[in-house]
């Protein structure tokens, strides 16, 4: 690649930094997932929750939802997660 190719170079917007794509990903590992779910509402809560997705009424997402695999209730409340 030439120098100047590499000056016209663009990075595609889902890569740009800033965007914690990875951070993501990761979040929706079953046992990163559990790690956090453990900390917040206890080792109960563990294996009993799947991550979907979040958006707001103004368009916005939330990183990660944690929501329960039956239903939520006051000892299984949704989780969000914001990077």
């Amino acid at each position: 690649m030439a120098d100047n190719d590499l000056l016209q170079f663009v990075i595609p917007h889902k890569h740009r930094p800033g965007t914690d794509l990875m951070t993501k990903l990761k979040l929706q590992d079953s046992r990163i997932m559990n790690l956090i779910i453990r900390t917040l509402i206890g080792r109960n809560a563990e294996d009993k929750y799947i991550s979907a997705s979040c958006e707001w009424i103004d368009g916005r997402y939330a990183d990660v939802l944690y929501i329960p695999k039956d239903s939520a209730t006051e000892a299984l409340p949704p989780v969000i997660v914001e990077i």
